[in-house]
Order: structure tokens, then sequence, then C-alpha cells
């Protein structure tokens, strides 16, 4: 699964969404320490995604392979990444200081 995401056909693919989700997860596990309920709803569908298809895949190797099955997963897994990065947390921190910036910026430029 490394190499689906984070080789240079992976990030070709999928850019860095993947690695910024776990950079933000980390953030908000090691330094926010909390978590709101949407962000668990999120993160529990992101485990489903994956665990679902990890037994799919031990159970029908054959039918469920990297190339096709997976990569699906990969997309609706990345999807609930995006959201993730609407709830409150890390991210919605940073989105405020950056509009403090701006608003900083427009003010001095006025």
């Amino acid at each position: 699964m490394g190499q689906l995401i984070f080789s240079s056909e992976g990030i070709t693919t999928y850019g860095f969404i993947v690695a910024l989700f776990l950079i933000v997860i980390l953030i908000d596990l090691v330094w926010l320490r909390k978590f709101e309920r949407e962000a668990i709803m999120v993160l529990y569908g992101i485990i489903a995604i994956f665990f679902r298809y990890a037994v799919l895949g031990y159970l029908f190797p054959n039918v469920v392979d990297i190339a096709n099955t997976t990569k699906r997963a990969l997309f609706k897994a990345i999807a609930l990444m995006v959201l993730y990065f609407c709830s409150r947390g890390a991210m919605m921190r940073f989105l405020g200081f950056l509009t403090q910036v701006e608003a900083k910026i427009d003010k001095s430029g006025k």
C-alpha cells in the first residue's frame, strides 16, 4: 500500500492529500489530543474502508487486486480525508491563522 500511495506514480495520481492527512492527524493526536464527534465518525469511516478492503483482499486475492479495487477504495477514503479537514482541529486553526494574517495584510496595504 505504501508503494501505491507514496511512489512517484502515486503522488501523480493522488497528490499529497494522503501525506497531508497523516501530518494533520498526527498534529491532532499530539498537539490537540481531542477530536470532535464529526472527526471521530470520519476516522471510523476511513478505518472501516481500509479494514474492509484488507479483509476482502485476504479472502478473495484474485478478485480484490491492488491495481483496481484498492485504488477505488483509496479514492473513497480520500473524500473522507478531505471531510476530516473540514472538522475542527489543527487544519481549522491553521486556516484561522491564515485568515488573520490576510486581514493584517489588507489593513496595512490600504
